[in-house]
């Protein structure tokens, strides 16, 4: 059937991401936006908006990553979605934050939004982890582990954020700094399991290396 279809290849898409066939993942989640448009499904083609954007965000596209999650704010705000408007939102700003735009902005953004009544739990988490993963930046050791804290069980269960493996990165770097063997040993070993699970979450990594070497 087409919903089947549909249903495949987003699995199939995500599966791709998941392996870092970054570019299979995109072709899955266009494919299955050809059914969406095909039967004037708006909402299911802006919240596959959202996942290409994230793909696209791997292949560090910055043009298509902003460009896609733009078209799914649009829509979300068009309809009066607040939830999944937000959670569009704090894509975008999780794409803001991986091409290093404006980080006050970023902040600025984030402290409005993290007091919304409608933010989801995980949202609220991804936002937590980028404002500690800003304060690691920034050498403000002792509040990056707390906003890292703060963010750590709100993802835990969370089989679709990829945003977990910076708090790992971040309590490492934290842990490092401290002379903590202990704990470092611990998230270091949590980055490596996570990282043979979904290998894509190499790319973060290497941009959140680069952030702390560039700040």
């Amino acid at each position: 059937s087409i919903t089947n279809n549909t249903n495949f290849n987003v699995h199939l898409a995500h599966a791709y991401r998941s392996t870092n066939k970054i570019n299979n993942s995109i072709e899955a989640y266009l494919n299955a936006n050809q059914y969406y448009k095909l039967f004037k499904n708006e909402y299911m083609l802006n919240l596959n908006y959202v996942n290409i954007s994230g793909a696209y965000r791997l292949l560090n596209d910055s043009y298509n990553a902003i460009y896609y999650v733009n078209e799914a704010i649009k829509y979300f705000e068009s309809i009066k979605d607040t939830t999944k408007l937000n959670n569009a939102r704090v894509e975008k700003i999780i794409t803001m934050f991986y091409f290093n735009v404006d980080f006050n902005l970023i902040i600025d953004t984030i402290n409005v939004m993290i007091n919304s009544k409608v933010i989801e739990p995980v949202a609220k988490g991804e936002l937590l982890t980028i404002l500690a993963s800003i304060e690691l930046r920034n050498k403000n050791y002792e509040k990056a582990l707390d906003l890292f804290k703060q963010a750590e069980p709100l993802l835990k269960f969370s089989t679709d954020s990829d945003m977990y493996i910076l708090i790992y990165y971040g309590m490492s770097k934290i842990y490092e700094h401290w002379s903590d063997s202990e704990n470092l040993l611990l998230y270091r070993l949590k980055i490596q399991e996570a990282v043979k699970t979904k290998p894509c979450y190499n790319a973060y990594l290497e941009a959140f290396e680069d952030k702390q070497q560039s700040a």
